[in-house]
């Protein structure tokens, strides 16, 4: 079986050997949504929905506890999805990132010369929590960062797909192409959800620029996280609002990615 990422202006598919996350637009609904499968590779089921129908304002999830359980705010609906198989085409869509899976291997301890380096390999991979609270999974690609996070208190779920180039001195965002932030009465400034799928990727060089006191710096090209800290066992970066992005060299992954 082939991995990677698969896209289209209405569905995008980021398919490993034990996950499937699928970002997509529904059209006749003006409903935005993302579903994670995990399995193996002869078959994957849901674990996890989310949807947001944009005329009526409503979101609603579904997602497997630690406890075995569905958690979700519409049982007799989205709630009945969960366990459903991976059933998804990949023909008529257009592969723009490979996804190499490897055992793994030794990475490399980080120092001033190679903090791009150890951004990159560092992050490569898949990521898996359960806890009391929710779940959290993350996907990072050779050109691609993923994330999924479900909390159900307050209604707190986010899904990007983002564009996030390491530097020497930090990490350039160069544009998130898809965002489902709900949290609460989304009253909150970040909260959103835009859907622009189906555009290739290219490689982008950095403009470097001076972030004032180690914090994120807004640009017209994009979002500049900066380097705060480091050893050679983790990476700390300056976020928005405060926020730091830590980064460790031998994180707890479900699987690895190799770079090409």
């Amino acid at each position: 079986m082939k991995y990677g990422v698969f896209t289209s202006e209405t569905l995008e598919i980021a398919l490993t050997k034990n996950w499937a996350l699928c970002l997509y637009y529904d059209i006749e609904r003006s409903t935005i949504g993302s579903k994670l499968y995990r399995g193996d590779e002869e078959r994957k089921t849901l674990i996890a929905v989310c949807e947001r129908t944009l005329p009526k304002k409503k979101t609603v999830y579904a997602f497997e506890g630690i406890d075995g359980k569905l958690h979700t705010n519409d049982e007799e609906g989205i709630g009945k999805l969960l366990g459903l198989p991976f059933t998804y085409s990949l023909t008529d869509l257009q592969e723009i990132d490979e996804i190499e899976i490897t055992e793994g291997y030794e990475m490399p301890a980080a120092y001033e010369s190679n903090i791009a380096e150890c951004l990159k390999k560092w992050r490569m991979g898949t990521e898996f929590n359960l806890s009391e609270e929710g779940m959290n999974f993350s996907m990072v690609t050779n050109k691609i960062e993923y994330v999924f996070m479900m909390l159900e208190q307050d209604c707190n779920i986010y899904c990007g797909a983002s564009v996030n180039i390491p530097y020497e001195e930090g990490m350039f965002g160069s544009g998130q192409y898809f965002r489902f932030r709900n949290f609460a009465d989304n009253s909150a400034p970040y909260c959103g959800f835009g859907c622009q799928l189906g555009k290739s990727i290219s490689k982008r060089e950095v403009q470097k620029v001076t972030c004032e006191s180690g914090t994120c710096t807004i640009t017209e090209q994009g979002l500049y996280w900066p380097l705060k800290r480091y050893t050679e066992e983790e990476i700390v970066l300056g976020g928005c609002g405060g926020d730091e992005y830590i980064y460790y060299r031998n994180g707890n992954k479900d699987e690895y990615f190799r770079c090409v």
